[in-house]
């Protein structure tokens, strides 16, 4: 097997609600596929108990001040990174997010 130019792969989509990024997340899955990567689709909010109640919050279920819900977020990043993200790295697959 050819020696990668790169050894990890993170390609990180950023925007608001609406923008294409769930579109363009899963269009360069793909292209990194046809190129032979083993590639992790994920996504942030996360489907977790935290990102859970972030997207509860976001579709008006409960309630939560702006610092509360900044610092839910946060916490669903740093899970986020730690159990998904640099495990996929780590075993030497792309991510994309």
């Amino acid at each position: 097997m050819a020696r990668r130019r790169y050894p990890v792969i993170l390609v990180a989509f950023e925007g608001i609600d609406g923008a294409g990024l769930t579109t363009h997340a899963r269009l360069t899955e793909k292209f990194l596929e046809s190129r032979g990567l083993r590639v992790v689709l994920t996504k942030e909010p996360t489907d977790g108990l935290i990102g859970g109640l972030i997207r509860a919050c976001l579709r008006g279920e409960w309630r939560a001040d702006p610092m509360t819900l900044q610092l839910l977020f946060a916490a669903d990043r740093c899970h986020h990174v730690n159990t998904v993200i640099l495990p996929a790295l780590r075993a030497g697959r792309a991510v994309v997010t």
